[in-house]
């Protein structure tokens, strides 16, 4: 009998590390996935809104009065009209707790047309970031991020 309950408590642990760890597995996928429709050319604002959720919050928003949702969408519009080479390395993808993700990403390209309201400097650029992901349901409900827009204005010479 001991050794029945044991080997059951066993598989049951088992199972349940399985689960939580394809659960980060999988909340990690959706995010690499997530920069890899940010960074496709040409931009599909539709593909990169699919991953986020109804009630997605921003809670780092620069513009803390805008829908979320279209405010993502529009600063990641801008940046591939306005350095249409620009790409995230990932450095840092690690899932947290039950239902979070962490990334810390170097962003690079070439500021070869207007971008967030400023004109083309064709200078290239070389920032970094770290956000925070809430994914709720297989969406991302919740973001926290951090960039050096300091870093881009000196480099773009603003």
């Amino acid at each position: 009998m001991k050794h029945t309950i044991f080997s059951l408590m066993f598989l049951l642990g088992t199972f349940c590390q399985t689960s939580l760890a394809d659960d980060a597995d999988a909340r990690v996928a959706l995010l690499k996935r997530y920069y890899e429709v940010a960074d496709q050319r040409p931009f599909k604002p539709h593909k990169l809104r699919s991953f986020l959720a109804d009630n997605y919050q921003d809670h780092n928003a620069h513009n803390p009065a805008a829908d979320a949702k279209s405010s993502t969408i529009n600063t990641f519009s801008s940046l591939a009209h306005g350095a249409p080479d620009s790409k995230h390395e990932l450095i840092f993808v690690e899932a947290a707790g039950k239902n979070l993700v962490v990334v810390y990403w170097k962003y690079r390209g070439t500021h070869s047309a207007e971008l967030l309201g400023m004109p083309a400097t064709h200078k290239a650029f070389d920032i970094a970031g770290m956000e925070l992901y809430k994914i709720q349901d297989g969406k991302i409900s919740d973001i926290w991020h951090v960039e050096d827009i300091a870093g881009l204005m000196q480099q773009l010479g603003m």
